[in-house]
């Protein structure tokens, strides 16, 4: 299976990318046999069904990009030299990042609450092979549609699209008005994404009745370090819902609230498509 799939709208008229990197849910039968955890664990680190949350965004205008691949298997936003010598046998010359030590880097070592995947470790082979074969596609790929955007409307806005557990937000966020936030935008302090790019989503998330924090308590992560330059006019703008918004968290199910939710979202998406930069040359009109 392709590590990704591309759905296109019928014309492409929008500087508008929406990718959804943590969705994949394709758990083959070589990895199941590699780790010690059901299934059911191993996708409670998935941002299950985002890839169906957003299935309406080529309708809108904008091409949506969806990992295949489940993030416990190999995580593509985080760096690819992010490795941990716990799981992986044979590393020389690599330190161990912050999210690797934690458990939590390219390869992952940990989901959900500290369960660990592997009993036994990985050659450092098979580790580049994964990173080979999915995360450096991915990537390129990105690379790839952010120049033609650039090439065609003088900008583009990748909408890096996510979700968080919600005990996660709330132990980690900040209460607005007695309610813990329902969407988290990140720009990485507007190294990532034009702050006025991240306000405009703001309003647009607030007019729909829904809570919003920035960067608090995520800012974004490796996407948005590598893609965002929004000084050459290249935005990325992560979005974390919270999963309580749509499913059933202890058994990974859609829950009750998801078709409903599901219309508002495609309300959101309708006008993040017209978001502009206020800094868009005016030649690229």
């Amino acid at each position: 299976m392709k590590p990704f799939i591309e759905t296109w709208p019928l014309e492409w008229n929008r500087p508008v990318i929406f990718a959804s990197p943590h969705s994949g849910r394709c758990y083959s039968p070589e990895f199941l046999c590699q780790t010690r955890l059901n299934e059911t664990t191993l996708r409670s680190t998935e941002d299950a069904f985002l890839d169906i949350l957003y299935r309406e965004v080529p309708t809108f205008g904008a091409p949506l990009i969806c990992v295949t691949v489940p993030r416990a298997y190999i995580d593509l936003n985080r760096a690819p030299d992010d490795l941990d010598p716990a799981i992986i046998s044979g590393l020389h010359g690599h330190g161990m990042g912050r999210r690797s030590q934690a458990g939590y880097g390219v390869i992952p070592r940990l989901v959900g609450k500290g369960q660990a995947i592997y009993s036994d470790k990985m050659t450092f082979h098979e580790a580049q092979c994964r990173i080979t074969a999915i995360r450096r596609p991915y990537h390129e790929r990105l690379d790839q549609l952010m120049d033609k955007a650039v090439d065609r409307f003088g900008e583009v806005i990748l909408i890096d699209c996510h979700s968080t557990p919600h005990d996660m937000l709330a132990s980690a966020s900040p209460t607005m008005a007695g309610r813990w936030p329902d969407v988290v935008l990140g720009d990485r302090f507007g190294r990532a994404c034009g702050v006025d790019i991240t306000e405009q989503a703001r309003t647009i998330f607030d007019s729909m009745g829904l809570s919003v924090t920035i960067n608090e308590p995520f800012a974004g992560a490796y996407i948005s370090h590598r893609h965002g330059r929004p000084q050459n006019g290249r935005h990325v703008l992560q979005i974390e819902l919270d999963r309580r918004l749509y499913l059933d968290e202890a058994t990974i199910k859609m829950n009750a609230n998801f078709a409903k939710f599901r219309s508002i979202l495609n309300l959101i998406i309708a006008r993040l498509v017209a978001i502009r930069s206020r800094n868009v040359p005016v030649a690229a009109e």
